[in-house]
């Protein structure tokens, strides 16, 4: 109980408050062509489609720009564009308009977005677009419709036999279809194109958390710490853990020994571990609850000892590969600390939840 009382008064004590802002330096363009220089929210796409908030000073109250209010937006890299086009994936066909990431300039303009976790492209050439877009899938993965991008593009590599081929196994990907654009723009303008696409930005965090539980005779107290990585403009809500871990977990309980006569043990299980785990958030607010499962290289120590009437004591040793669980929610104090309920499976099932503080740094 020392101990654990010590991890955390050292872990407060380590503690330095410090903001993370969401908003990065960009710049937006209204009708009239002003641009106007502040910071953007820095969202994932599939929120971008339709809106963004911009502030003219980063401590500034947010206002949100819809695309009846601006043509274009640029921060950390990607430039935006409102972009009208038929949008032929719906049942009746209809004009519709989006904010889109543009991919590549040339005599082909390709745009992206995504609406409703499902991503789309618009190809641009002079006055006239096309929507382009794989095929969806149902809740139990029964298709609901056909993609159209295969043919879309093979019939725009007609005009140039060199790239008829390679059009017929373009992937999905931003990548790929960004790739086969810069190669058809060079066939039909040479020296017209330029790839404006980037990787996805992964954003890296430290993060420690120290709990305990005290329950009578039977306790636990673990400390954590490792990095938490992400890519916020594909997903919010979705991480990569990968860290160091250790518990130690006190129960207490009855035994007969020989003669038949009970006696009591006591077992102290302390599990050390280097885990990796993927966890999806259900929110991101103030409150934040959320799952984790991944595995680990884990190792365990336990050992089971009976009372000083009883001669006897034994103990377990175990290193090998686990499968690691949880769920854990957490409610922010202030920015990057945060008091934390977290429940671990990994190894022994006598785990108890913990109750402790974590930060993000």
């Amino acid at each position: 109980m020392k101990s654990a009382l010590a991890i955390l008064s050292l872990f407060m004590i380590s503690i330095v408050a410090k903001c993370q802002s969401e908003f990065q330096p960009g710049y937006v363009v209204n009708y009239n062509h002003d641009t106007l220089r502040g910071y953007l929210e820095s969202s994932t796409e599939s929120n971008l489609f339709k809106k963004v908030k911009f502030k003219s000073e980063l401590n500034g109250s947010p206002k949100v720009f819809s695309k009846t209010d601006i043509v274009s937006f640029f921060f950390s890299g990607d430039l935006f564009r409102t972009v009208a086009f038929l949008n032929t994936s719906k049942e009746n066909p209809e004009k519709d308009s989006s904010f889109a990431k543009q991919l590549v300039t040339g005599a082909f303009e390709l745009y992206t977005f995504v609406d409703a976790e499902r991503r789309f492209y618009i190809a641009k050439r002079d006055t006239s677009t096309v929507l382009l877009y794989d095929a969806a899938y149902g809740s139990a993965n029964e298709p609901v419709q056909p993609g159209n991008y295969m043919s879309r593009l093979i019939l725009m590599a007609s005009e140039c036999k060199s790239i008829v081929s390679s059009s017929q196994v373009v992937g999905f990907s931003q990548h790929d279809i960004a790739g086969f654009f810069v190669k058809l723009n060079n066939c039909v303008s040479p020296g017209s194109s330029k790839s404006l696409y980037q990787k996805p930005k992964i954003v890296t965090h430290v993060f420690a958390y120290a709990g305990l539980l005290p329950i009578g005779g039977n306790s636990q107290y673990t400390a954590e710490a490792g990095l938490r990585l992400s890519s916020p403009r594909i997903s919010r809500n979705t991480f990569l853990n990968i860290g160091f871990h250790y518990s130690s977990t006190t129960t207490t309980g009855t035994a007969l020994n020989g003669g038949n006569l009970p006696y009591k043990t006591t077992t102290i299980a302390k599990v050390y571990s280097l885990p990796v785990t993927f966890q999806y958030n259900f929110f991101n607010g103030r409150v934040r609850p959320y799952i984790y499962a991944g595995f680990s290289g884990s190792y365990l120590d336990s050992r089971t000892d009976g009372n000083s009437n009883v001669v006897f004591s034994g103990f377990q040793e175990s290193f090998g590969l686990a499968f690691v669980a949880g769920a854990s929610i957490e409610v922010r104090i202030v920015a990057g600390l945060s008091v934390r309920a977290d429940y671990h499976y990994e190894l022994i099932t006598s785990q108890y939840p913990t109750f402790g503080l974590s930060y993000q740094f």
